[in-house]
């Protein structure tokens, strides 16, 4: 299927383009918006591992602290 398109005149050439413009514009719009859902789950879910690191890390000094206090008691206590 051949189509001249110099058989079209320069408004209906113009529609076509517009509407093809449109369409592109529209595939734009739709891409950001997936995107920026994609990015705001990202990021929930960053901050959901960063808070669980946090509390992680804060036992694991609390547990450091009470080991340090158990070797100097037992230090204390053998000398």
């Amino acid at each position: 299927m051949n189509i001249d398109v110099n058989k079209f005149s320069n408004n209906t050439k113009n529609i076509v383009y517009l509407i093809i413009l449109i369409g592109q514009a529209a595939w734009v719009v739709f891409m950001v918006f997936s995107n920026q859902k994609a990015i705001q789950t990202t990021e929930l879910r960053s901050e959901k591992r960063y808070k669980r690191e946090m509390e992680m890390s804060k036992d694991h000094e609390i547990r450091l602290r009470k080991l340090e206090a158990f070797a100097s008691y037992t230090k204390g206590k053998n000398e």
